[in-house]
Parts: C-alpha cells; structure tokens; sequence
C-alpha cells in the first residue's frame, strides 16, 4: 500500500477533466466524510463551466483530507464548502469556525498541511489563499 504518492509528478502526467468533475469530487468527498466532532455542510452553485483542468484524484484527496485536518485540529465545529461560478474560474471555499491562536494574519503556513496543499495546487495549476480571522479559517481555491 503507498501511503503517499509522487509530489513531484511531471505536470504532463495529470489527467484533464472537466472543472464540474472537480467540484463533483470534492462535493462526493464532503458527503462521504462522517466525523462526530465536525459538521459538514456544502452550498453549491450549478457550475455551467466545462474547461478542463489538471486532475489527480489522490492529490484531490490530499487537499481535502489535510483542510478537514486543520480544522478538527483547531477544534472546529463546522466546516462550510461554497462553490460559486466567477468569470472564467470556479471557487472554491472551504471555511471552518475553529479557534484562532496566532492572529499573525501574514504567517498562514503553520497549520498542518499548508504547505502540501500550497504545493498540490500549484503543481495541478489551481490558484490557492490561506486566509485567518477572527471567525476561523478559510482556504480559498481557484480553479
């Protein structure tokens, strides 16, 4: 069993799907997640879109199972996903209403999985923002 895969995967080895199969995989993801501690709720609009993007469902994965880590490990209650349609783009944000220890707003990489998942977008060419307030934490993933 490979527990993790190739982060430096040529960049001409990912599939191309349709960015609606994305949103699907992470919607699919969200809906097979059962945890006791947190709540997952998802609002999506209907994405007419049909480019495609890079694909690699175990970096996909990787994405979502390292924000769902940061926020059980911030103690989170909720994790809300939003998908919304912008020019040209999908978005798509994950927010969660964990506590904020250090509201340093210009360090966002010292929760777990920042940097993996700073490095996963990039090499599957998705556009990626930390953001930390008062309310919690949101990544912020553009495709």
């Amino acid at each position: 069993m490979k527990l993790f895969y190739d982060l430096e995967q040529d960049e001409n080895n990912f599939d191309k799907i349709a960015v609606k199969k994305v949103v699907n995989k992470f919607n699919n993801l969200a809906a097979k997640t059962k945890d006791k501690n947190i709540s997952i709720f998802t609002e999506s609009e209907l994405v007419s879109f049909d480019y495609e993007v890079n694909y690699d469902s175990s970096k996909v994965e990787t994405i979502f199972n390292c924000i769902l880590e940061n926020a059980q490990s911030s103690k989170a209650k909720n994790l809300n996903i939003k998908v919304s349609q912008r020019t040209q783009k999908v978005e798509i944000i994950f927010q969660s209403d964990g506590e904020v220890i250090d509201k340093n707003k210009s360090a966002p990489f010292q929760k777990i999985g920042h940097k993996l998942i700073l490095k996963i977008c990039k090499q599957l060419a998705y556009n990626v923002d930390f953001i930390k307030s008062d309310q919690g934490f949101m990544t912020r993933i553009t495709i």
